[in-house]
């Protein structure tokens, strides 16, 4: 049994939908801006919940993703701006771009348990979630890709795990950490990652990496110690512009580019 697309878009007089089981899929947008949804219960029947299904439920406060889910489609509660608890099947795998994507300036999700089997972040997937404190991420992830948690001003308590190799432009840009530690299984950190962190103090590169991306730092204006390990051979322009607290850098002999406007002019930059 299936829920085809849009079956129930644009119901405004649901509140309340149990999903009865024997429903295998929830096809694209079945419950699409239907925004007086507040509870909705998906039977762990349910395999697929598809791109759009839960799109615009602004009133959703919870979610339970059912054990034989495996993929979190694109949109699939994007504009869910009152979802405050969000329980992830351990059995996802990767959960696809613009996801948890909030649109409006009061979204409620406060944590995340990212669990065991996840190895990919997609694009924009938790993007302006304005309240997101804290997001617990299993070893088993890869890839945070562009825009991830970009503009989720509050998230003070992350740990990028061990095995992430890629990192996405501006995929931390206008968080609220105060420090990072880089896993040494990442190459290259590239445009923006950390860009415009007002709270973040430290930095800790590890000597995998070779090039910081263009912006890399950008206004990070609480940043006052950064150690760039002998491995890094190019610092992209601006990297560590507008870092105002950010008064001297040792620069290792490695580095033969320096892009424009790399520090601000007050910055003491020691060659070794």
């Amino acid at each position: 049994m299936k829920l085809l697309c849009g079956c129930f878009r644009d119901c405004k007089e649901l509140h309340n939908v149990e999903i009865p089981f024997g429903v295998s899929a929830i096809y694209p947008g079945c419950f699409y801006d239907c925004n007086f949804i507040n509870k909705v219960t998906i039977p762990p029947s349910v395999r697929y919940i598809n791109s759009y299904s839960f799109f615009g439920c602004h009133n959703l406060g919870s979610v339970v993703i059912p054990e034989r889910v495996s993929y979190l489609s694109a949109y699939c509660f994007s504009g869910c701006n009152c979802l405050n608890n969000v329980v992830i099947s351990s059995n996802v795998t990767s959960i696809d771009i613009f996801c948890f994507f909030q649109m409006r300036e009061f979204d409620s999700i406060e944590s995340l348990n990212i669990p065991s089997g996840v190895t990919e972040l997609g694009q924009y997937c938790f993007y302006k979630c304005i309240n997101l404190r804290s997001v617990t991420i299993s070893s088993s992830l890869t890839i945070i890709n562009n825009y991830c948690f970009q503009n989720c001003s509050k998230l003070d308590e992350l740990i990028i795990p061990p095995r992430v190799k890629s990192l996405g432009d501006t995929c931390f840009c206008n968080c609220g950490m105060t420090s990072v530690e880089i896993p040494s299984s990442v190459t290259v950190l590239v445009r923006a990652c950390f860009a415009h962190c007002s709270n973040l103090k430290s930095v800790v590169i590890p000597s995998s990496v070779t090039k910081l991306g263009d912006y890399c730092f950008n206004e990070c204006s609480s940043l006052s110690r950064v150690i760039i390990p002998l491995s890094v051979v190019s610092l992209g322009s601006r990297c560590f512009w507008k870092c105002g607290r950010l008064n001297k850098v040792d620069l290792p002999s490695s580095v033969t580019f320096i892009g424009d406007e790399c520090f601000d002019s007050h910055t003491l930059v020691n060659k070794k």
